[in-house]
Parts: C-alpha cells; structure tokens; sequence
C-alpha cells in the first residue's frame, strides 16, 4: 500500500502526494513526503531546491476505486498513522511499502 496526501481536486483528477516510510514496522513509522531526484532516486529527504518540482506526485481519477484502497487515514503531528487507521489498514488487509525495501 501506498500512502498519499491530496493536494488538489480539478476537472475530476485527483493530485495525490506520495508518502514513504523506512521503517518496516508500521506503528513506528514516520511517514514524510516521497520525493525523486534528478538522478532518479527516491528519498524522504527534503531537497534543498526545487522541492516543489521534485515532490513524486499522482494524477487519478477522483472516485478510482482501484488506487485509493482506503480513505481518510489520519496522522499524528509526529507523522505516524494513527492507531484506529492502522486497525482499519489491517482489517482490510493492507501492507505498506518500505522505501528501499518494496519500493521503487
């Protein structure tokens, strides 16, 4: 599973920020924005420039069934998914991607 933010809804698409997390064990993981250098690497680390440009950001369909398997996840201010949204992950059956690891 990934895990996004929407940034924007226009025209029926959906802008949808990329999380990652490196840590394997879902309820110690801090999930910060995903983004891809220009040399192609993926990294949780913000750029020093072009932040903006190089966040890894979805276009989808506002009501795609099949990329937004589970809505309305909540955070902590730490940047941890919130024990009742992990419940909810798990009854469903949803993995998460660990940077490095499942992902790219």
């Amino acid at each position: 599973m990934h895990v996004g933010k929407i940034i924007n809804i226009a025209d029926g698409q959906a802008s949808v920020q990329n999380y990652a997390t490196l840590s394997k064990n879902i309820a110690q993981a801090k999930w910060a924005p995903l983004y891809q250098l220009s040399s192609g690497v993926y990294t949780t680390v913000k750029p020093k420039r072009d932040a903006r440009k190089l966040r890894v950001i979805d276009k989808v369909d506002e009501f795609d069934q099949d990329y937004v398997r589970c809505a309305n996840i909540t955070m902590t201010p730490t940047g941890k998914i919130s024990a009742r949204s992990r419940a909810h992950l798990a009854s469903l059956g949803l993995r998460h991607h660990v940077l490095g690891l499942t992902y790219p």
